[in-house]
């Protein structure tokens, strides 16, 4: 008998996805999928958790304190599926890729994509 996996996606994560697909049409702007190599850099701006006094605040502002919660960057970069045939036609043509997490008092999402070269 053959194996097989089975993935799953949660509905919040879904929802995420379908609202940054949702995102990404309204930033492209009827511009076509690019279909060229890409370099994708990641912010993930990580709400500061309520508890933390004023001090530790500033300090997440000003990035002396990272997130080192979940989610995991892996997870994060997860999302970028949501993001083909809108912005590119597959993932599969980021050459380059980085991700940053962390704290904001504007907790979002910012996704920059450009061109490896001029191709």
């Amino acid at each position: 008998m053959g194996k097989f996996v089975s993935t799953y996606t949660d509905a919040e994560t879904r929802k995420y996805e379908d609202r940054l697909k949702g995102e990404a049409t309204l930033k492209m702007l009827g511009i076509p999928a690019l279909d060229c190599a890409l370099s994708v850099r990641i912010e993930a701006h990580m709400p500061i958790p309520q508890s933390w006094s004023k001090k530790n605040t500033e300090a997440a502002i000003g990035g002396r304190f990272m997130p080192i919660t979940k989610p995991d960057s892996d997870n994060i970069v997860k999302m970028l599926d949501a993001l083909n045939k809108v912005v590119w036609k597959d993932d599969s043509q980021i050459v380059s890729l980085f991700v940053l997490k962390r704290y904001s008092d504007n907790p979002r999402l910012r996704i920059v994509v450009w061109k490896w070269f001029d191709q």
